[in-house]
């Protein structure tokens, strides 16, 4: 974690914070509260009443005639002093930056506070709504122009410098510090919260609501800022949603006994402290969830190796997979003359959309590039991957971050409608809810169930032969179509040939693992930009890699499936032979050491022996 661990040791011993906490709190109320304290001394001159300071000090801006915009500038300039005289002395005393104390690197991820912001504001103006409409009698509309277009000016400009203070103090240079000393990023997020929630007990609300009920909610949203803060490894996330939180409170709602008595668009006449409890806290969660999905929280982990692992395992698709892709005006391609033996660039022209999304297709244009990317033939087969690829900045191990689906709607559609084939019972109302609204969301057509049947693919006839013989035959096959090339890379392509008993289709030794179709050595041209990307060659080379071509040679670099004519399929893991039992492969074996446990009650799954002497 850079933000709590990329620390000077300079200086940061406990004293030293406490010297930076005590100076930068008495510059601020020396400087910074000169606004206000001219603001109580005008207002106590005018009025000859020596109760109007205690008024505007405990916030009764009203008792003391004081202007709520004029009374929320002044006490965010405090603020403002505050956050500039410790970001001042941090960096005199202890050498520390701004962005260091942020999140531990030379700069600051303003997209990330503008992320936390939105997020919470959003959540907080749904809320709302929804409370204004179940009970608007609760709620008292007060809009005035030219007071509530300065309202939003001071609270934009000064409010996120108000809430930067408390997060740069506490989420940020005391989050460090206790971090430093103790290595414990539990005791960083107790202590700051409680530091934080303790912070605010001065508050009026919490005389007006109780002590109790009102640092629990303070204290579960330093709570719910300390947690954002350690996942995403800096405050600006934190930044932005408590930025986000007090301008609402600020502009949108504000309630009797609010520590900002505002005039803003909304009155609450009546508040609950134990309802604005829960609130926080579904909100924060809600948040949480929110931000997680659209940042990658380092402190997560939320990573995986697939990019890397496409690239350095030389992972392909086969041609057997490629060839479950329809046409884009849904025929079956596998029909077309000439289809076997068609050149890259001829068989991936005008498919199922969804190929393109799925596999590099000549036209390809990486996330984050400008020009096209010609198949190279990193994969073993040629049928290069893209799903789950992102930027290059992604490309090395466990730097992925593009989500990876668990369960997903498809999969329901597409366990509904086989599920329905199989008992006999589908019809096209189901197909309707089901597979085709997969298929109208890729842009192809809908799946004709009479058609289907009455014609069954011969190609997926071949592909899965154990397939339930029934007038459901054809839609039955062409749901496994869908299914295949829908949910490809997510975990599920084994189970499902386990379940229809269809295991042999996945070795090698009945079903060769074949890829790209190559006429002979020559000159290619990948990407159909009109220029050769890649040289096949048997004896000498025409070109080299110092010309932007992929030169292989035929019988060590690639191997086809025709070598006799230097032709054919690229084959891939041509050295490996994989073989299935058929009466055995279907389960695991039972580990020896459970069995031993049992004293032999589990018996040995069929086909299998152990070391055990139960059998």
């Amino acid at each position: 974690m850079n933000h709590l661990e990329n620390i000077s040791p300079k200086r940061n011993r406990w004293y030293w914070y406490l010297l930076v906490f005590g100076l930068s709190y008495l510059i601020a109320n020396i400087i910074g509260s000169i606004p206000l304290m001219a603001l109580i001394f005008s207002k106590t001159m005018q009025s000859g009443d020596a109760g109007v300071a205690a008024a505007i000090a405990k916030g009764d801006i009203a008792a003391a005639g004081v202007d709520s915009n004029l009374y929320l500038a002044s006490m965010m300039f405090v603020f403002v002093v505050f956050l500039f005289a410790m970001i001042f002395l941090v960096r005199k005393i202890q050498g520390r930056s701004w962005p260091q104390v942020v999140n531990g690197t030379s700069r600051v991820r303003w997209r990330h506070a503008l992320a936390g912001f939105a997020v919470w504001g959003v959540l907080n103006i749904l809320l709302m709504g929804v409370s204004i409409m179940i009970s608007p009698e609760d709620y008292e509309f007060r809009f005035d122009g030219w007071q509530f277009l300065w309202l939003v000016i001071i609270s934009v400009v000064m409010i996120p410098l108000q809430t930067t203070c408390e997060e740069y103090g506490f989420r940020g240079y005391l989050a460090q510090g206790i971090g430093s000393w103790m290595r414990n990023r539990w005791a960083v997020l107790i202590i700051t919260s409680v530091a934080f929630g303790l912070m605010h007990s001065a508050n009026p609300e919490v005389k007006e609501y109780g002590y109790g009920i009102m640092m629990a909610q303070y204290i579960t949203m330093g709570l719910i800022l300390g947690v954002v803060t350690l996942l995403d490894d800096g405050i600006e996330v934190a930044m932005g949603i408590h930025a986000a939180n007090n301008i609402f409170a600020s502009v949108l709602l504000t309630f009797k006994g609010s520590v900002l008595p505002t005039a803003a668009l909304f009155m609450a006449k009546e508040t609950d402290p134990v309802t604005d409890f829960v609130s926080v806290v579904v909100v924060g969660v809600v948040a949480v969830v929110i931000l997680a999905r659209i940042y990658n929280f380092e402190g997560l982990n939320l990573s995986h190796n697939v990019q890397f692992n496409i690239r350095n395992s030389a992972a392909g698709f086969t041609r057997r997979f490629m060839n479950h892709y329809l046409m884009a005006d849904g025929s079956r391609f596998t029909e077309k003359e000439g289809h076997e033996t068609m050149s890259y660039t001829e068989e991936t022209a005008g498919r199922d959309p969804r190929m393109a999304q799925t596999v590099l297709c000549p036209g390809y244009i990486a996330k984050g590039e400008e020009s096209v990317t010609a198949n190279d033939m990193t994969a073993m087969t040629g049928y290069e991957p893209i799903k789950f690829v992102s930027t290059a900045a992604h490309s090395g191990a466990s730097k992925g971050t593009s989500d990876w689906p668990l369960f997903r709607t498809a999969e329901v559609y597409l366990n509904y409608a086989e599920a329905k084939a199989e008992l006999g019972t589908l019809t096209k109302d189901d197909l309707l809810i089901s597979i085709d609204r997969i298929r109208d969301r890729a842009g192809m057509k809908g799946l004709d169930m009479a058609a289907a049947n009455a014609n069954p693919d011969p190609f997926l006839l071949a592909c899965y032969p154990n397939v339930t013989k029934s007038e459901n035959t054809g839609v039955i096959l062409e749901i496994r179509r869908e299914r295949t090339i829908e949910l490809v890379m997510e975990g599920l392509r084994m189970w499902d040939m386990f379940r229809w008993k269809e295991g042999a289709q996945l070795v090698n030794e009945t079903n060769p693992y074949y890829g790209i179709y190559f006429s002979g050595p020559g000159l290619y041209d990948m990407d159909g930009d009109g220029r050769n990307d890649l040289e096949l060659y048997v004896d000498k080379q025409t070109s080299s890699p110092a010309d932007g071509l992929t030169v292989l040679r035929i019988g060590s670099d690639i191997i086809l499936s025709d070598m006799a004519e230097n032709r054919g399929y690229v084959v891939a893991w041509s050295t490996l032979k994989y073989t299935w039992n058929e009466e055995r492969d279907y389960l695991w074996p039972i580990p020896a050491d459970q069995r031993v446990l049992t004293g032999g009650l589990l018996t040995q799954n069929p086909g299998w022996t152990d070391s055990t002497d139960f059998d």
